[in-house]
């Protein structure tokens, strides 16, 4: 059905996408070579010009300023400056004295209330300790400094004027520091776009200049160019030039938009559209009755939507033969018939998911341990009744806590659970104590109860233990609980985590030793031959008191420890050791943890070892959980590819359908499935199970995938699944 619904959307859809492509195509290769060719010139002589101007603009600027110099006419030059730095060419000129040479009208233009031009000059000195001035012509003079001159300090300069037989001793300063002229930048400058450093990346030199009195150097002029101009005359040519092209192409796409919403819209697209959600329906099993009359397309088109209603009509007939009330029968095996409360089932998918999700709580049983004498005392057709009433006393408490976080679940007659995330023993305590004193009130008022109605035991979420562990602190709680009447005792935090970090040293410590050994279990016999096919290491793994380990446990702690990548490693080396020696021809399946399988170093130490031991790698089978890779459906997918490459295999465990969908597994290149025993433990007496495992074969054998089971138990369920083509199974 995907297959038949994505070639019905392909078809006229690749037409539709082909024309356009090639229009884009088209004009972009068009616009790129016309925007090469047009921009180069115009780049080309936009260069040539600015270096023209800058050229142009730095000479005549250097000849007008030259009088201005030898006069020392500060107030012209600082005028001149201002005036040439507002064209904006230069974001700095800098002028540097090298030699002073001044004339007679630099003399008067820098003498305090004197400026007789008329007036005879002589006498021209300075004081020896600054230097000497020496006379290279009737007006010109020139300053030799002394070592002990500063350039930023004024020079006082002495001389005599001559007028109508009248001297006097005059003192003009010069000064002969550098002068500095900087832009003021504009506020209103665009901030060009990161593409124009791409297009236009030419680097103009600044310009300096200098100017010679006779043969001696004056003055040193660096223009330091500013671009802004250029720039922007160059961002507005090639703006200006996208829009002439978007207008150009404009009318293209306004002609595709009137072709595909006029005509491709009427006949192929909204046909299609219409076949599609139809189609959607289908796949929700959403069955409806199909009329080509109501499709305006092709004849193909008409043609096809005839079989879509044909195989429509024909799936919604298997369907309802097969749909057997699927819902309620589900909802039978997790639930209790007579409170609506899930079962211990359900209990422990939760108690997994926990695990999983680090999620801190209590676990709590509540049991009911004289039943019996209440059933004496009131009768035994209330004792459903009276059921109703503790579960609904006891949810309305719960909920007063807390109305998300905590689930009630029924195991069987009398006992029942709670599992109480993220509740702390203060907040565990204070719902303990309203549920026995709640139930006590309120049931008393309308039975007749015996002295020890209700004992309540908790322990805290133990992120280190494993399901049966979690039970066990559970029970040891009841029994210090069971000694008074209608009491509850629970396990504190401190308790749990007072073997913490005992453990967790005992875990590094082994790791980082390597101080454990493996076994091989779970061994795999094929149906056909009986062969051993498959086994599953399993370490073995023991305290400082040679107490073992449950792996679920180690596991816990080296994930927390940041070391169970290092674990994997060891385990994968001690089996390619062991495969080495033993000359084993069947697969070994190796457990690997979610950590593991996407740390990128681990992936690159596998491909390392596994190309290695290219004889071995086809031997080596990882194995996660269904429902690990469920909760991590990225990392396992790409995991998967990875080991593909490789060119080894992977195990998909415990599996289930509703961990895994099928679909979802269908671009997932797995070899093995091994089936959940759940669906293989009397499997020959359950239509349902028979059903699913069929279901499960089918779609191996379409994707290549081997199917194995666990701990087949019944004569009966075992040579049933040989007869429906399982691959192989334990015992």
């Amino acid at each position: 059905m995907k297959t038949l619904k994505k070639n019905i959307l392909n078809k006229d859809s690749y037409i539709i996408a082909k024309n356009i492509t090639v229009v884009i195509i088209t004009f972009i290769v068009l616009f790129s070579l016309t925007f090469y060719i047009i921009f180069t010139d115009f780049k080309n002589e936009l260069i040539k010009e600015a270096k023209i101007k800058y050229d142009l603009q730095t000479t005549s600027h250097s000849l007008q300023i030259k009088s201005m110099i030898l006069n020392h006419d500060m107030k012209s030059l600082n005028k001149n400056l201002n005036e040439i730095i507002s064209t904006n060419s230069f974001k700095t000129i800098k002028l540097s004295f090298n030699e002073l040479i001044f004339n007679k009208e630099a003399l008067l233009n820098n003498t305090p209330n004197f400026s007789d031009i008329k007036a005879t000059i002589s006498d021209v000195a300075i004081d020896i300790r600054y230097g000497s001035i020496k006379k290279l012509s009737d007006s010109y003079f020139y300053f030799v400094p002394s070592s002990f001159f500063n350039k930023d300090d004024f020079i006082s300069i002495r001389y005599q004027a001559y007028k109508n037989n009248e001297i006097k001793n005059l003192f003009a300063s010069f000064e002969f520091k550098d002068i500095i002229k900087e832009q003021t930048l504009s506020k209103q400058r665009v901030n060009f776009p990161f593409w124009l450093e791409y297009i236009f990346d030419y680097d103009f030199k600044n310009r300096k200049k200098e100017l010679f009195f006779k043969d001696k150097k004056i003055l040193t002029i660096d223009y330091i160019l500013d671009t802004y101009n250029i720039k922007y005359e160059v961002y507005s040519f090639t703006k200006n030039l996208f829009l002439y092209a978007f207008f150009m192409f404009f009318p293209v796409l306004v002609f595709f938009r009137f072709y595909n919403y006029y005509v491709f819209k009427r006949y192929v697209t909204k046909p299609i559209h219409k076949l599609n959600s139809l189609l959607d329906d289908i796949l929700q099993n959403k069955f409806h009755r199909i009329k080509a009359k109501e499709f305006d397309g092709t004849q193909e088109l008409k043609q096809m939507v005839q079989k879509v209603s044909e195989l429509s009509n024909k799936l919604a007939s298997n369907v309802n033969e097969l749909n057997i009330s699927k819902e309620t029968l589900e909802r039978k095996k997790s639930t209790d018939t007579l409170t609506g409360l899930e079962n211990q089932k359900i209990f422990e998918q939760d108690i997994k998911a926990m695990f999983v999700s680090s999620i801190s709580g209590y676990v709590i049983i509540l049991r009911l341990p004289t039943l019996k004498e209440f059933s004496s005392l009131n009768g035994s057709n209330t004792t459903d009744t009276f059921i109703e009433n503790f579960v609904g006393i006891v949810k309305n408490i719960i909920y007063r806590f807390s109305k998300i976080d905590v689930t009630m679940y029924r195991f069987y007659g009398s006992e029942f659970a709670i599992i109480a995330k993220r509740f702390d023993n203060i907040k565990a305590n204070q719902m303990c104590e309203a549920i026995i004193n709640t139930t006590l009130k309120e049931l008393s008022q309308k039975y007749k109860l015996p002295n020890n109605l209700l004992t309540i035991a908790g322990t805290p979420f133990d992120l280190y233990g494993t399901l049966n562990s979690i039970l066990s602190s559970v029970n040891e709680a009841y029994e210090v609980a069971k000694k008074n009447p209608n009491s509850y005792h629970l396990i504190t935090e401190e308790q749990i985590e007072h073997n913490y970090a005992t453990l967790e040293k005992v875990v590094s410590t082994i790791i980082h030793d390597a101080n454990f050994d493996v076994d091989y279990a779970s061994n795999s016999y094929s149906f056909d031959d009986e062969k051993l096919v498959m086994q599953e290491v399993s370490p073995i793994i023991y305290d400082n008191n040679q107490q073992k380990l449950p792996i679920g446990s180690f596991v816990s702690i080296a994930e927390k420890l940041n070391e169970i990548i290092t674990f994997d490693k060891l385990v994968i080396q001690k089996v390619i050791e062991y495969l080495k020696y033993s000359k084993a021809k069947h697969e070994i399946a190796i457990n690997l943890a979610v950590d593991t399988i996407a740390n990128k170093e681990f992936n690159r130490w596998l491909e390392e070892i596994l190309n290695a031991n290219k004889d071995l790698k086809k031997k080596i089978v990882f194995s996660i959980t269904s429902y690990t890779a469920s909760l991590h459906k990225h990392k396992f997918k790409k995991f998967v590819k990875h080991v593909n490459e490789l060119e080894s295999k992977v195990l998909l465990k415990r599996y289930n359908t509703n961990d895994y969908p099928l679909e979802e597994l269908e671009n997932i290149k797995v070899d093995y499935l091994r089936i959940d025993k759940e669906y293989t433990t009397n499997l020959s007496n359950d239509k349902i199970k028979r059903h699913k495992v069929k279901n499960i074969l089918i779609f191996a054998q379409l994707n290549d995938m081997e199917i194995l089971t666990d701990r087949v138990k019944s004569d009966n369920d075992y040579a049933l699944l040989k007869r429906l083509g399982v691959y192989a199974t334990s015992r």
